[in-house]
């Protein structure tokens, strides 16, 4: 034991260096408690985890058939000289926009496994401006079957950027309070 400790049923003397207890807190009654371990899974509760895993889970077909579709368009660029061999002449520079920052959005996605703070703010952000671009393109008034298809697949790349900024933001309220503790 250390100097001026006696055993556990006599009167404790001095107690120690508390630079010297390490990962440990000294108590009162000469007893060492252990303190928890800080690392980022503590600090996450059941639920946040469990979001986390979902908007992983539904970003990873996302991202994986988004890449599919960029390198089937770079290797046609490079083999063919266009990117898409069927494309129509005449098309108008708005209709490729919805598309690009869909891609954007997506790479938000990718990002925020990493990051979920920022990747999932700049899905958000790529996909209300996709919104905003589709509701001046194409009004909800026509044929409602066609012109819902866009907003759906927006709302379906949108969630899982949700569901990271959620779970980001509760990881975060809880380490506050973890730290505040």
């Amino acid at each position: 034991m250390g100097a001026g400790l006696r055993t556990r049923s006599k009167a404790i003397e001095k107690p120690p260096d508390p630079k010297a207890c390490g990962p440990e807190i000294y108590l009162t009654t000469g007893q060492f408690k252990s303190q928890p371990m800080k690392n980022k899974m503590n600090k996450t509760n059941h639920g946040t985890r469990w979001m986390r895993r979902i908007a992983r889970i539904w970003s990873f077909p996302i991202i994986v058939y988004t890449l599919l579709m960029f390198t089937g368009l770079a290797w046609n660029l490079v083999t063919i000289g266009r990117a898409d061999p069927y494309a129509v002449e005449g098309y108008p520079i708005i209709e490729a926009i919805p598309p690009v920052l869909m891609f954007f959005s997506v790479i938000g996605l990718g990002i925020a496994w990493r990051w979920e703070r920022w990747g999932g703010m700049a899905a958000l952000f790529f996909q209300l401006a996709t919104l905003f671009v589709l509701i001046i393109q194409r009004p909800t008034t026509g044929d409602t079957t066609r012109s819902f298809i866009p907003f759906l697949i927006s709302i379906v790349i949108a969630i899982p950027g949700i569901l990271f900024w959620v779970s980001w933001s509760k990881s975060r309220r809880i380490s506050r309070s973890h730290t505040d503790v």
